[in-house]
């Protein structure tokens, strides 16, 4: 029975007036990333519906037609969702690479207050994230008068080579975070955690987003080698990834 699947994906594809939509601003927050993990988890849950429907249309051909109508509006979702998160992003990637900058002159001169391996994987963090944000922003650019002036927009080769460093970053983003949120976790064991409740909700946020980022190495890994996971496996990795982003 897939009478949830088509009462998410018919409010996902209907129209609506400002005043309808959901409201994400019920508390105040200093960035859009609550927006865009919103985003994120709806775009892969049509990911993840558009798989099953493909598997529906494959096994029962008499279904066909309902079918491919299905698909097409998944696709749809997939396609507008993933703009949207692109529009969203619009911006941090200034950030990540001030951030890179300077601590990159800190290690230099040898000032940075957390323990050089830490410090130095929060650098690499840093590039990685400006590598995807500035890449993918760079996609959303092209076919503005100014690019096309440049010869730019109509680049379908600069565009492919956007994509796959973005993805690249995210995927690097990933390994590094990893193995940074371990080391953190580490020190907070050498503390004796259990003696410190402030301590304990932190390691617990970091045992949270190590999941988070273990369950998305299959979904960008899948953009960098397209074909190698099924698209199952991508809609429901990313789905998850994006509840957890919701909660964290």
């Amino acid at each position: 029975n897939y009478c949830t699947h088509d009462i998410i994906l018919r409010f996902l594809t209907t129209p609506r007036l400002p005043h309808q939509l959901p409201c994400t601003n019920s508390r105040p927050r200093k960035s859009n990333s609550s927006s865009t993990q919103l985003c994120r988890f709806f775009q892969y849950f049509s990911k993840y519906l558009g798989s099953v429907y493909q598997e529906i249309n494959e096994t029962q051909p008499h279904r066909r037609n309902e079918m491919l109508a299905k698909i097409k509006k998944t696709d749809t979702v997939w396609a507008s969702m993933g703009l949207a998160r692109k529009v969203l992003r619009f911006g941090p990637s200034i950030n990540c690479l001030k951030t890179f900058i300077l601590n990159i002159i800190q290690l230099s001169k040898g000032q940075n207050k957390e323990p050089t391996p830490i410090f130095v994987l929060k650098t690499l963090s840093a590039l990685w994230i400006a590598t995807f944000f500035i890449a993918t922003t760079t996609v959303v650019l092209q076919g503005t008068s100014w690019l096309t002036q440049m010869g730019i927009a109509k680049n379908e080769s600069v565009k492919t080579q956007c994509d796959y460093y973005s993805v690249l970053g995210w995927y690097l983003d990933c390994y590094t975070g990893l193995i940074k949120n371990l080391q953190f976790t580490l020190i907070g064991i050498s503390q004796d955690i259990k003696t410190d409740k402030e301590k304990r909700a932190q390691a617990k946020d970091l045992i949270i987003d190590c999941i988070r980022l273990l369950v998305d190495l299959p979904v960008a890994y899948s953009f960098l080698h397209p074909g190698t996971v099924s698209g199952k496996v991508v809609g429901s990795c990313g789905t998850i990834t994006s509840l957890i982003g919701i909660y964290q």
